[in-house]
């Protein structure tokens, strides 16, 4: 029952979404991201090494001591990847804990609770990867609102 509540509070329903068609015409596309076996290194050496790991357990220590093997290897499945759209269905599940935030006088609420989404590590180094590309990109061309600040 209390599992069902918090499922509730946390992951409500899916509101439907669908865009309306663009009033004006689409850009052009810009090009393709291009990346790096180094951008994939300096991805490993943001992880926090003791971090909680994902669902498969394995953990950021050891992504960062095997990170000399494994970044060559997550750079040809980041361009793979990008370049048929797809992205590793084991790195897009999530363990979500509930934790009490502190100090609340009614831990029977739902409120009282907070989620947090441990995500698989290897799928953290290339979202970090991209979101890197993605960022500088945004700000070179402009794409950025003058009052966007943080992240």
């Amino acid at each position: 029952d209390k599992a069902k509540v918090l499922h509730e509070k946390f992951f409500p329903p899916k509101p439907n979404l669908d865009p309306p068609d663009p009033d004006e015409p689409l850009p052009e596309p810009h090009p393709s991201p291009t990346f790096t076996v180094d951008d994939i290194h300096r991805a490993i050496a943001k992880l926090a090494p003791w971090k909680a790991p994902g669902p498969s357990g394995i953990l950021n220590i050891a992504i960062k001591s095997a990170q000399m093997t494994l970044a060559p290897c997550l750079f040809v499945i980041l361009e793979a990847g990008l370049r048929v759209g797809y992205f590793p269905k084991t790195w897009r599940i999530f363990l979500t804990v509930t934790l009490r935030k502190p100090g609340k006088s009614d831990y029977t609420v739902p409120g009282a609770h907070r989620p947090i989404a441990e995500e698989e590590c290897l799928g953290k180094v290339v979202e970090s990867t991209l979101a890197e590309w993605l960022s500088g990109f945004a700000e070179r061309h402009g794409l950025l609102s003058p009052n966007q600040f943080g992240g």
